[in-house]
């Protein structure tokens, strides 16, 4: 193999990996975008969750200080 056939391989490798990362970022963006045009109701929904969950585990942490006591 020359030179110049590896260094179109790689040239071409490096386009593809360009192009595959470009549209993952471009598919993020449009994720983003799409968040925000529902006033990010997901997150809202995560964040929500999150504080229920929290607030679950520390009841579960009282209830067993509180046993730990007697």
């Amino acid at each position: 193999m020359k030179l110049s056939d590896l260094a179109i391989i790689v040239l071409f490798a490096a386009c593809v990996v360009l192009f595959v990362k470009g549209q993952q970022e471009r598919r993020a963006l449009d994720e983003c975008i799409e968040d925000v045009s529902n006033k990010c109701i997901s997150i809202y929904n995560y964040a929500t969750a999150l504080e229920e969950e929290n607030a679950k585990l520390n009841r579960l942490i009282r209830e067993c200080r509180n046993d730990k006591d007697w």
